[in-house]
């Protein structure tokens, strides 16, 4: 369903940033929401089902939502510097997660590998590459309420304003939640790129007990990608 409604919304162009020349309009937000909604659901939903996701991030270049709320769309598209923590800003954050979530599946679970796609990104880069983008991502979720624009990343995905970390203590159950939903989906990325390092069966997956069980060789990050994987699960 996705796939088909992205094809959709590639026909009038909302994949590309050359069709909102005309500036910020209504219409405009609203493509841009409607293209990177079913973007960032395919994402997901290709991590879950194991699927290859039905647009790369080099097939766009439209720019992701503004950071700035409904109400405030006929005020110039500008949000109030003393409002409250912009309802999109969760939604942008998330997509920049479903970014990486494409990369790891383009790089990490391919049905077809080859010799040239390791010698052009050794894993070992690949994982650093993860582990900075993964790491910016924690860091550009700071705990106080603010929309300030972060600093542009290393990793290849778009800007995106802050939002709050965590906590069990929220007060307004609508930041609670999208705190929650967006942490959730970190872990579960967290897992995903981990999980690439782990032997592919529950029996070698045991075999991690004894270092010099047979079973396991050719995993030589396994343990670590395991206790990593295991604690993003609590």
């Amino acid at each position: 369903m996705y796939a088909a409604s992205i094809r959709k919304v590639q026909d009038v162009g909302a994949h590309r940033k050359r069709s909102y020349k005309d500036g910020v309009t209504v219409e405009n937000e609203l493509w841009k929401r409607a293209y990177w909604y079913l973007v960032g659901f395919d994402r997901t939903g290709s991590a879950a089902l194991g699927r290859p996701c039905s647009t790369r991030y080099e097939d766009a270049d439209a720019e992701l939502p503004l950071p700035v709320d409904d109400e405030y769309w006929k005020n110039d598209f500008r949000q109030p510097s003393d409002s409250p923590l912009p309802q999109v800003t969760a939604f942008i954050l998330w997509l920049r997660l479903t970014e990486i979530t494409s990369f790891v599946l383009m790089h990490y679970y391919v049905a077809v590998d080859s010799p040239e796609r390791h010698a052009a990104r050794p894993a070992d880069e690949l994982l650093k590459q993860l582990n900075i983008a993964m790491t910016e991502w924690i860091e550009a979720v700071p705990d106080q309420r603010t929309s300030t624009p972060i600093s542009k990343l290393t990793f290849p995905v778009s800007r995106a304003p802050h939002t709050v970390k965590w906590s069990p203590d929220i007060p307004d159950p609508v930041v609670a939640n999208q705190s929650a939903t967006l942490f959730l989906n970190y872990n579960m990325l967290t897992i995903l790129i981990q999980r690439s390092f782990l032997p592919p069966t529950a029996a070698r997956l045991r075999g991690l007990a004894s270092p010099t069980n047979p079973n396991v060789r050719g995993y030589p990050q396994a343990a670590t990608a395991l206790a990593i994987a295991v604690s993003a699960a609590r």
